[in-house]
Order: C-alpha cells, then structure tokens, then sequence
C-alpha cells in the first residue's frame, strides 16, 4: 500500500488571472511544480496561450478553452485586461 501511494504523482491546475504580468509569474511557478515531479496544468483561452506557449516546460499541458465574450457581451477579441480598448468593453 506504501509504494502505491509513493508511485502516484500530485496533479495541479493552475488557472490564471488574465493580465499579462500575472501570466508570467503563472508560468515560472507552474514550471517549478513540473520540473519536480507534479502533473501541472494551465487552464487558459487560446489568446492568452499565444504569450507564453512558446516558454512553458515540455511538463505543462495547457488546456485551451473558449472564452464566451460574445456570452457576456464583449467583442470576439478581448480575452484578457490588456486586450480591453475602451471603458465600455471591460470594466
């Protein structure tokens, strides 16, 4: 029953607050789980995957999913603060 329990890897999401500086320290943090063993996952929209795919540890699965902005009435584009143009699409 030991070795079971000592064979089965911890499995974390992360879930980022959709601001470019905080999408940095979500993947330097994610990246210091995985590269220690844990099964990390970033939860994300496919625009905001577009500004750190590229850095993130081959250990990372990144799940994109949809973001509803015509849902909740923002334009197609707007996916995270920094994609927000006017007062009127995000705040």
């Amino acid at each position: 029953m030991a070795t079971e329990d000592h064979d089965r890897k911890l499995n974390m999401i992360f879930l980022p607050y959709f601001v470019t500086s905080h999408l940095i320290l979500l993947v330097d943090t994610t990246s210091l789980f995985a590269t220690r063993g844990v099964n990390a996952t970033i939860i994300t929209t496919p625009s905001n995957a577009l500004l750190f795919q590229q850095s993130i540890h081959p250990q990372i699965t990144l799940l994109n999913l949809k973001f509803p902005s015509s849902e909740v009435g923002l334009p197609e584009d707007i996916e995270n603060f920094g994609s927000i143009t006017s007062p009127e699409n995000g705040l």
